[in-house]
């Protein structure tokens, strides 16, 4: 439910399966089903949801319960499962050394366990943590390359999300066509699959890049943060709202229309009810006061 943007069907189901998780009775099911410990499983999208939903605190405290029931089990795939959970909820509200500390562990237990896949995604997640520091080139060569064995292996599920990633990536470096092409390749996996959870940020990189564009395409960048904002909206997604907002109000503001950036920005802001010491709410906080 959570790939296809249901957000709230994926809470109901997450925290009630959390809530019939008893480590004696389903501890061993990991070697019985899925791969897997349901109860991490259910945490950690749990945790994944109550971001997306605005609950940035609460998100944060279910991928650390995800994270300390990995460390009781002696089963290697659920200790990367969770870590794979809280470094991504680390990464959402931009804790980029927390991020880069879980995917290390990510990679490296990945790497002893032959867990190739989980190992790709976590080189993807620490090149996302990292991708402000000097070797700019060489760790976007890095997340590439962990797509490339991700989709060696077939797999599907979350690649529109680490597409993202490398999207903001080159947004950061300033490889605007090469993010650009990138957005491109996650709609039309977006399409081909449905999975539709991080469609909203997509379109909101893509607007980020039009504006850094040697020729900004303002016309285009906006309807680029609107069609995010409707689709974050839309799948009570408020903490992408909330950035879809940041980039639209700024992009009115530089078109000197401050009081609809405004209005824009404080009712999702205003919508808020914990997180306001995480670096999207703050620097929403700062935009709001300078509108």
């Amino acid at each position: 439910f959570h790939r296809l943007g249901e957000l709230a069907v994926c809470r109901h189901h997450a925290e009630e399966g959390a809530g019939l998780y008893d480590i004696v009775k389903h501890g061993s099911h990991a070697y019985l089903y899925g791969g897997h410990d349901p109860g991490v499983c259910a945490q950690t999208h749990a945790a994944i949801v109550l971001w997306c939903m605005g609950f940035v605190d609460r998100a944060l405290d279910w991928a650390s319960q995800a994270l300390a029931l990995s460390e009781k089990l002696s089963h290697p795939f659920s200790r990367v499962d969770a870590l794979f959970g809280v470094a991504r909820v680390r990464l959402f509200r931009r804790e980029y050394d927390s991020a880069q500390t879980h995917a290390k562990e990510m990679v490296a237990l990945s790497a002893q366990h032959g867990f190739s896949l989980l190992g790709a995604w976590g080189t993807i997640i620490q090149g996302s943590a990292v991708v402000n520091e000097t070797e700019t080139a060489a760790i976007i060569e890095d997340m590439r390359r962990g797509l490339g064995i991700t989709r060696d292996t077939g797999a599907q599920a979350h690649v529109p999300y680490l597409l993202s990633l490398l999207v903001e990536a080159c947004w950061k470096a300033d490889q605007i066509d090469a993010g650009l092409e990138t957005a491109k390749d996650a709609f039309q996996l977006i399409e081909k699959t449905g999975e539709r959870n991080w469609e909203a940020e997509i379109h909101r990189l893509k607007g980020e890049l039009l504006l850094k564009h040697p020729t900004p395409e303002e016309g285009e960048a906006k309807r680029c943060f609107a069609q995010a904002l409707e689709i974050a909206t839309t799948q009570s997604s408020k903490s992408l709202a909330l950035r879809s907002a940041m980039s639209l109000a700024r992009l009115r503001q530089n078109q000197g229309k401050q009081e609809e950036a405004r209005n824009l920005l404080s009712t999702i802001y205003e919508s808020f009810t914990e997180g306001f010491d995480t670096a999207d709410l703050k620097e929403a906080k700062a935009l709001l006061q300078r509108l």
